[in-house]
């Protein structure tokens, strides 16, 4: 754990030792993530070698099973391939160029992958070619996080550092030229630059570069990191990897020695007399396999396969008790397996969700770090050369990442906007069916044409301009009279607003738009059929 600045000042080692160990761990799970399992598990290997002699006999190639980057994968796609949308109910308009120009979907993926094999994901607070706010990401492995000795939940620095090398005209790598260059964010919300000399053996040189600490014009540390699971006397998350490391290991070491079996006792060997070889001119005996080869009495010795029992079903029921306890341990369960789906037999709807109940269990709870993170970053950005956005004002809808189920839905919405109706037609519209305010009023405008054709009341067709002229009738425009089919289509809305059946606003704009109804007066008769509503309730 650093305390201090001291670990960058001059002599000293780099990476500092207090880091080492989380960054070997960093370098360890990288390796796994690409499938370098060979250099990984080569203790594991050589635990088998100290048993059966030449591991070469036995595993003649290592066979992966890359479970851990299934896990990370399956857990940024829970959170970020169903992408969840960014309001703010003042400043929209913000919000959406920061996450657009940003990338920011794009980002929170690589991130969710960063939190699942490092433990942490780092956002950082950067600006575009404009001098805006935007949202940048940085590995994991260049954050080193200075508290307050007293307090270790007392964040004082946020140090990104690492090491350039410069191989300029040097002929080799240990020849070549090496820096460290550093940027430092403190608990005044300034941004320092420092780059040093840094010698071949990892030790810290001469200060070369040093610019004055500069405002980053946040009220905040520019540099947020996002843990994946972090305890309270922990200074960084906890990876994803550490826990199963074991299990997956022996798991492809034992797959890889059935392989083996299965390769030998495809060519098996065979054993017969003596008399049944050929020889050849160099004096040689080979056996000819192919021919016929007749046993005068039964005490002449048969030509056979040798067989051998290799205990196969046992190691695979020790691989089929190992995977379960993988499902159990990464929380991942079905997601990781699928062991569960059949051809055919695919679960839905809320079948589909107790399946997963471990897996949503596990992702909402790195959601809810990634909802704070993402919420803090946006604010932070928008805080340069943008009109700022405070975190609380600005809301993530989440999605949960499985698939929707549309007859499951449609039976849902059907309970829900008939006898006991909780929701408007309006919100089911916008939350189900996913579209926007105007797609929504032009949805409920083809509803009630067909309504109104149904019952003989007058339909609504636009013409060019009428939408927007409409919500504005004013003057001589207002003193219009109505026919008796106009007045029961206003008196229909309004009682679909009383049966919950339409919103507020969503009335109001049907009958500025279709029976050009001031404003004012659509807003009177609404306001008042809802007071009827209250008053008859109470």
């Amino acid at each position: 754990m650093l305390t201090s600045l001291n670990f960058l000042d001059k002599g000293r080692q780099f990476p500092p030792p207090s880091e080492e160990k989380r960054l070997a761990r960093y370098t360890h799970n990288k390796r796994i993530f690409d499938n370098e399992h060979g250099r990984v598990y080569d203790q594991q290997l050589r635990r088998i070698e100290r048993v059966i002699g030449n591991l070469a006999e036995i595993i003649s190639y290592p066979i992966v099973l890359n479970y851990q980057k299934k896990m990370s994968l399956k857990t940024a796609d829970f959170l970020f391939m169903e992408p969840p949308t960014f309001e703010s109910e003042k400043q929209q308009e913000t919000v959406d160029d920061i996450v657009n120009e940003s990338g920011l979907l794009q980002l929170g993926y690589q991130g969710a992958i960063d939190a699942s094999r490092y433990g942490d994901a780092v956002l950082k607070i950067d600006k575009n070619d404009s001098g805006q706010g935007v949202i940048g990401i940085s590995s994991p492995r260049y954050l080193f996080i200075v508290v307050d000795p007293e307090d270790m939940k007392r964040v004082t620095h946020y140090v990104l550092a690492w090491e350039v090398v410069d191989k300029g005209s040097a002929q080799t790598e240990a020849e070549a030229k090496r820096y460290l260059v550093t940027k430092i964010f403190d608990n005044k919300w300034t941004y320092e630059f420092r780059k040093y000399a840094l010698t071949r053996e990892g030790r810290i040189g001469a200060l070369l570069e040093q610019r004055e600490p500069t405002p980053t014009g946040l009220d905040d540390f520019a540099v947020i990191p996002i843990p994946n699971v972090l305890t309270a006397d922990g200074v960084y998350g906890i990876d994803d990897y550490e826990d199963v490391d074991s299990i997956i290991s022996e798991i492809e070491i034992r797959t890889a020695q059935i392989s083996k079996v299965l390769d030998v006792h495809s060519n098996p060997s065979m054993s017969g007399p003596e008399d049944y070889m050929d020889t050849n001119s160099a004096g040689e005996s080979k056996f000819k396999p192919g021919r016929y080869y007749p046993r005068y009495d039964n005490n002449q010795a048969p030509v056979e396969y040798i067989t051998w029992d290799a205990s196969l079903d046992a190691n695979f029921e020790q691989i089929e008790k190992l995977i379960k306890h993988l499902s159990v341990i990464s929380e991942m369960g079905a997601a990781i397996l699928n062991t569960d789906f059949k051809t055919g037999a695919i679960p839905s709807g809320s079948a589909l969700k107790r399946l997963y109940i471990n897996v949503l269990a596990k992702v909402s709870r790195v959601r809810n770090n990634f909802d704070t993170g993402l919420k803090k970053a946006i604010a932070l950005a928008s805080q340069i050369g943008r009109t700022q956005v405070d975190a609380s004002e600005i809301t993530i809808h989440w999605q949960d990442g499985l698939p929707d189920d549309p007859k499951e839905t449609a039976e849902i919405i059907n309970l829900r906007t008939a006898g006991a109706q909780t929701m408007s037609t309006e919100r089911v519209l916008i939350e189900n069916d996913k579209l926007d305010q105007a797609s929504a009023d032009k949805e409920l405008e083809t509803i009630w044409n067909e309504q109104s054709q149904s019952m003989g009341l007058p339909t609504f067709t636009p013409a060019a301009g009428d939408l927007e002229g409409a919500a504005e009738l004013t003057g001589a425009d207002a003193d219009l009279s109505y026919n008796g089919a106009q007045v029961q289509s206003a008196l229909t809305i309004a009682e679909q607003v009383a049966q919950k059946k339409l919103s507020r606003d969503a009335a109001i704009r049907l009958l500025v738009k279709m029976l050009k109804v001031p404003r004012e007066e659509a807003e009177a008769i609404i306001d008042a059929q809802l007071t009827i509503e209250v008053e008859t309730d109470g």
